[in-house]
């Protein structure tokens, strides 16, 4: 019983040292939507006000309520 436990605790050491060796962090500072900008999620569109006066990405769907009326 006890090698299995050895052996248990020794898989999940080294399950932990690979995911750790390719792994990194990059912090973006949120970005405020303007009408007209470039989507900065695709980059394939401008950003549009829709009915509801959301600023809205027509290609991909972002979104960013709370528009200034």
């Amino acid at each position: 019983m006890t090698k299995k436990i050895d052996s248990s605790i020794q898989k999940d050491e080294i399950e932990e040292k690979d995911n750790q060796e390719g792994a990194y962090c990059v912090i973006i500072p949120p970005q405020s939507l303007k009408p007209g900008m470039i989507c900065p999620r695709c980059k394939a569109a401008k950003i549009e006000y829709d009915g509801m006066l959301n600023l809205v990405c027509p290609v991909c769907g972002l979104t960013e309520a709370g528009a200034c009326t």
